[in-house]
């Protein structure tokens, strides 16, 4: 796997800007294995873990494409910040 430059600034230009930033990657072991590298370069970022009965069973493939709508939301509605901030419909679905 390669970490892209331009997203790795982009992440941290949104930390420098007091802007919430949350990884949500698929549950498998290349997933893991970016998850593991982005907290080590982002420690206070969240995260947000799907497992694989999250997925819809019609699909093929495992992943954050194939994951219920309705998980997705729920996950990232249960998210806080320590600035008190909840993730907004608009920015769930950017």
């Amino acid at each position: 796997y390669a970490l892209d430059y331009h997203a790795l600034n982009l992440i941290q230009d949104c930390l420098d800007h007091h802007i919430n930033v949350v990884f949500m990657l698929d549950p498998d072991a290349m997933g893991n294995k970016l998850r593991d590298k982005l907290n080590h370069l982002f420690p206070n970022i969240k995260n947000v873990f799907l497992q694989y009965k999250d997925m819809d069973p019609s699909k093929k493939k495992i992943g954050v494409a194939e994951a219920k709508p309705s998980i997705l939301l729920k996950l990232l509605s249960n998210l806080k910040f320590d600035n008190n901030d909840n993730l907004s419909k608009k920015e769930m679905l950017t």
